[in-house]
């Protein structure tokens, strides 16, 4: 593990030819993610308070920096752009998604196969789905959508340099994935994007977190979505929000990929069930 400084002396090494970078606090599970079997780097901005934490031990490169994911991206992008210019592609992480090392490394080699511009696992339904289209279908491998959330998603370096060009730290994440899945599609084509039904993550509730949604501790969703709002207005940023297109689907009919979707369905199912049920018994 390297700690990154601000001295431009002391600059990060490029072990793998992929990158995961996250804007981590406390709550989060990087840890999961960390494996001898990863096929990529793992980059952390930490914008926590403690003065030890174990995720600069999960790290393969850390610093400590106020603020969210795409603003710390970009921060760090601005430092260390040519070292991040040599990564084939660049997956952009929420600290509290639940997947494994392996399920990643097949992310990044789907991207390679296919060429996407970006992708993003699909949702497991057991966790917080906030647009219909990322939640996991059945017998499909991927779609090509209009639009990816900007929760977990995987970029190819080069599209992604090119968005960078045109963000400003002074929005977050809030409208940022309407922004990018717009400008992809409209200029690299339909199947610029995908959500992967193959590969599933979970993005927990924010009701079962200890200590509540992280970056709300930061900034309020009122505050990003007015700021998303005056800057787009300033902009002039055109967007599809609210606008869901399904361009294609790789069907499979796979028993192993059906195995595998009806085990996370069912165990959708069984915790829908012990919820009814506490419910009804008074302890939810």
């Amino acid at each position: 593990m390297t700690q990154i400084s601000d001295s431009s002396a002391d600059q990060p090494v490029k072990r793998s030819k992929y990158l995961l970078f996250t804007s981590a606090g406390d709550a989060g599970c990087v840890n999961r993610w960390q494996s001898t079997a990863q096929e990529y780097d793992i980059w952390v901005y930490y914008y926590g308070d403690r003065k030890v934490t174990p995720l600069d031990e999960v790290a393969d490169f850390f610093k400590r920096s106020k603020g969210g994911k795409f603003q710390n991206f970009y921060q760090c992008w601005c430092q260390y752009r040519s070292i991040i210019e040599q990564y084939e592609a660049v997956l952009l992480a929420d600290d509290d998604i639940r997947i494994s090392p392996q399920a990643i490394n097949r992310l990044f080699a789907l991207r390679r196969q296919q060429g996407f511009m970006a992708l993003q696992p699909a949702f497991d339904p057991l966790g917080k789905i906030s647009h219909p289209p990322t939640k996991m279908r059945f017998f499909s491998q991927w779609r090509n959508v209009n639009f990816i959330e900007v929760t977990f998603v995987l970029f190819e370096t080069r599209a992604l340099m090119g968005f960078m060009e045109e963000y400003s730290p002074e929005v977050n994440c809030h409208g940022v994935d309407w922004w990018f899945s717009y400008q992809f599609v409209n200029q690299y084509g339909e199947s610029a994007l995908a959500v992967v039904d193959a590969i599933t993550c979970e993005n927990p509730h924010d009701f079962i977190k200890d200590n509540g949604r992280e970056i709300s501790h930061i900034y309020s969703n009122q505050a990003l979505d007015s700021t998303w709002k005056a800057f787009q207005q300033r902009r002039g940023i055109v967007t599809e929000k609210g606008t869901y297109k399904e361009f294609y689907r790789q069907a499979s009919l796979s028993p192993w990929l059906f195995a595998r979707q009806l085990a996370v369905y069912l165990r959708y199912q069984g915790m829908r069930l012990v919820r009814r049920l506490l419910r009804l018994m008074g302890k939810l």
